[in-house]
């Protein structure tokens, strides 16, 4: 982080393909940016890398797993998990 004067990192993966570098460097709180000529890849990386984010501490969409963890809350994007579950 010396040479960067205490920013976090970027990450560029010019061919994103399943997003597994993109992952992890989001996990490791870096920025990551990937790019895919595959349709198909993109939409997996949206799925995994820029979608769940948008939900970290939100509320799952079951009513009974609003109320059983309804003191606990959620971290991360645990909400979501539950919901995704519910509705399978």
């Amino acid at each position: 982080m010396k040479s960067t004067n205490g920013n976090p990192l970027e990450l560029l993966a010019p061919f994103a393909s399943g997003g597994a570098i993109q992952l992890e460097a989001q996990r490791l709180g870096l920025k990551a940016h990937a790019h895919d000529l595959n349709s198909v890849a993109v939409m997996i990386n949206k799925a995994m890398i820029e979608i769940p984010p948008r939900f970290v501490g939100k509320l799952p969409l079951n009513p009974d797993a609003q109320v059983n963890h309804m003191n606990e809350g959620y971290s991360r994007a645990q909400g979501l998990a539950e919901a995704v579950r519910y509705c399978v």
